[in-house]
């Protein structure tokens, strides 16, 4: 790893929750951490004789990473680790979900329903995502069902905040003749 590319990155997440989390767990934060140094080796191994890096500083850079892993997805629309880098861009920028970025992950099978309401949790927090948005999130990557049962046990348990956006979410993911996607009733 180079030394030079992990003093940048840790420089650039410095005061953001990303900062102390742990490479070698398997959170939505620490997936996003690694995905974004994994991002930054990627994009400082391109040769510089890529046309990528006409008109730049020929430094690999966070503020060069977005627009690279997006070349990557349009070369090859199944690269998870680029979807994951522009996933956790998202979380350091607070950016909103991004449904483009989280398809390829969705499609290879790769989203636990613990991560996906994770991520719900954290975008509802942090940059403002509504129970209703994020519904519509799962439903434009078909996965209610898929997180069907933690969202029941949230919409049952004892934290208000989180039963009622669990409860929210839950109507959310129901289609246009109120027929649940979830599974079961609406």
């Amino acid at each position: 790893m180079s030394e030079s590319i992990e003093t940048y990155f840790q420089s650039k997440i410095e005061g953001t929750e990303l900062c102390n989390v742990a490479l070698d767990e398997n959170g939505l934060l620490s997936n996003s951490k690694k995905a974004i140094l994994d991002g930054l080796m990627r994009l400082d191994a391109l040769p510089r004789c890529d046309p990528f890096w006409n008109n730049t500083n020929d430094r690999a850079t966070i503020y060069k990473l977005d627009e690279f892993c997006r070349e990557l997805l349009g070369q090859n629309h199944d690269d998870a680790r680029a979807a994951w880098t522009l996933i956790g861009l998202d979380l350091l920028h607070w950016r909103d979900l991004d449904v483009a970025h989280w398809k390829p992950l969705a499609q290879q099978g790769q989203l636990k329903s613990s991560l996906l309401i994770e991520a719900g949790l954290w975008f509802h927090t942090h940059s403002g995502t509504s129970a209703s948005e994020f519904a519509a999130f799962l439903r434009d990557l078909g996965l209610c069902f898929h997180v069907r049962e933690e969202l029941m046990l949230i919409s049952r348990g004892g934290d208000e905040v989180l039963r009622l956006w669990a409860q929210r979410v839950i109507v959310g993911c129901t289609d246009s003749e109120g027929h649940a996607l979830l599974g079961g009733q609406a």
